[in-house]
């Protein structure tokens, strides 16, 4: 039980420290507005995750056979959601140093979905669950009754580090000016725009050579 409680953290932490879309949202999205933010945004990212560890361990059953246009699709959707990001924070011509006033609902809402979205409409993510289930089921590291047990620890090592995340970035704020906060802005567009033109390249590509087979 302590192994798998250990093994789940561990992986959960790891998968957080990936330099990916999330985490360059997260601390954008921190800086300027708040160490809630950065944490509404976690949630969204544990809710895609959690229905990703439940699609992985079902997969057969809930995963269309036709693979390849569900991946190529998703991988569409998740390119405009970056290169909508991406343009919003490369557009951004000032940044104001402000003080963050308490969040409305729409707002935990907004940042909620956010997380959710980013996560959902990377497939890599999915098969990286895919690929940890398979694993599990495989090599029997844990008993069958631990297997939920390692996920559910997983899942809270991702919410704490990127909670951790978050409230790194906003401390950050205080020393930062607002041309390095723009600076920041600009970059996380630049990581969005790049990750999206990836994402459609690699769906492009896979999706052209089903075609031609």
């Amino acid at each position: 039980m302590i192994l798998a409680i250990v093994a789940g953290i561990f992986t959960g932490i790891v998968l957080s420290c990936t330099l990916g879309t999330v985490f360059f949202s997260l601390i954008q999205n921190s800086i300027e507005n708040g160490f809630k933010s950065g944490m509404m945004i976690a949630g969204g990212v544990i809710l895609s995750d959690t229905m990703f560890i439940l699609l992985a361990y079902f997969s057969a059953r809930f995963i269309p056979e036709n693979n390849h246009n569900w991946e190529f699709y998703v991988s569409l959707a998740g390119a405009l959601l970056l290169w909508g990001l991406g343009l919003a924070s490369l557009l951004k011509k000032h940044i104001k140093k402000r003080p963050v006033k308490r969040m409305q609902f729409q707002k935990k809402v907004y940042f909620v979905v956010n997380g959710f979205l980013l996560n959902t409409l990377n497939p890599v993510n999915f098969f990286i669950w895919v690929g940890i289930a398979a694993q599990l089921e495989a090599k029997g590291y844990f008993p069958d009754s631990y297997n939920w047990l390692f996920f559910c620890f997983a899942l809270l090592g991702i919410f704490s580090t990127e909670s951790l995340i978050a409230l790194s970035a906003q401390r950050l704020k205080r020393v930062f000016n607002e041309r390095t906060l723009l600076r920041i802005s600009r970059l996380s567009g630049l990581v969005f725009l790049l990750i999206g033109s990836k994402l459609f390249y690699d769906a492009l590509t896979k999706y052209t050579d089903h075609l031609m087979w």
